[in-house]
């Protein structure tokens, strides 16, 4: 009933009103979890079936004139996808980065959220001036000490992850090639993102 509407285009809202509806007012939760499997379903075999008929009308097409002169397609691919990331340098910047180093990388921002926290929690104590006993450095080594198992607990399960990330590219030879091509990638997005482009 959900897939007709989407297809429907305009009544899409109605029936999806309905739909919930019908659903609310179902009494047990069993019935509604089934019900939702049932839609989740149906919607994603009706999208595999768009595409799949996508895919068979327009892959002989594809096949007839991508493949008729292969050196001109590839290269035409490769010149769209280097403007492309000239044109939006950043984010595959710190994608390329993110690849090379790894889960490493989430450290620094992961630290500094902490150390702001720490930060507010302490300016925050200013609320309460003269009902909290102790002095500033006092409250404030008291915070430190109170979210060191925090900051510990960070970085046991970054250089964890890490180790782990570091095992699978060392043992599987493309995952390395993946990573120094990211690598690569990085710095040479870093030099145009000097130069100017």
């Amino acid at each position: 009933m959900h897939i007709k509407a989407v297809a429907g285009g305009s009544s899409a809202s109605q029936t999806t009103t309905e739909f919930a509806g019908m659903l609310l007012q179902q009494e047990g939760g069993l019935e509604w979890s089934e019900n939702v499997f049932k839609a989740s379903w149906a919607f994603i075999v009706h999208i595999l079936t768009i595409v799949w008929t996508w895919f068979t009308r327009l892959g002989p097409s594809l096949s007839l004139s991508i493949f008729a002169i292969p050196p001109a397609w590839t290269f035409q691919s490769l010149f769209d996808a280097c403007s492309f990331v000239a044109k939006h340098p950043h984010p595959f910047h710190i994608i390329g980065w993110s690849i090379f180093f790894g889960p490493i990388i989430i450290l620094i921002p992961c630290l500094l959220l902490l150390e702001i926290l720490i930060l507010v929690l302490f300016n925050l104590s200013f609320v309460f001036h003269g009902m909290i006993p102790g002095s500033m450095e006092d409250r404030f080594g008291a915070l430190k000490e109170y979210f060191a198992e925090s900051r510990e607990t960070i970085f046991a399960s970054i250089e964890h992850w890490t180790a782990v990330f570091n095992k699978w590219t060392t043992d599987c030879p493309p995952l390395l090639v993946l990573r120094l091509l990211a690598g690569a990638m990085s710095i040479f997005i870093l030099f145009g993102l000097w130069s100017g482009w």
